[in-house]
């Protein structure tokens, strides 16, 4: 199971996420939302890629930012948009 516990993100003055809790056991979920309203902030959030202000996801009860790779090796995260390094080997994408 996946815990969002008082979770928040902040850009400067700006709030991107405000105190959000959620649980997720197995499943498929879809997370529905206007525009700006937080909704790929939270799902990078979920995949490592960024850290919350506050708060803390964790997975069976362990910090997920602790866990490192053993965490990431259960996700599945394909964005629709993504950046990569043109001039990068796939070995070199693997030691980011």
């Amino acid at each position: 199971m996946i815990v969002v516990k008082d979770v928040s993100k902040q850009y400067g003055s700006f709030s991107a996420l405000n105190r959000i809790n959620l649980e997720f056991s197995n499943g498929v979920y879809g997370l529905l939302a206007p525009n700006g309203a937080g909704k790929t902030t939270l799902i990078k959030m979920m995949a490592t890629l960024i850290s919350p202000s506050q708060g803390e996801i964790l997975y069976n009860g362990r910090n997920i930012f602790d866990m490192g790779e053993e965490y990431r090796s259960l996700l599945g995260y394909l964005p629709q948009q993504f950046g990569f390094y043109k001039n990068y080997s796939p070995k070199q994408f693997w030691h980011i």
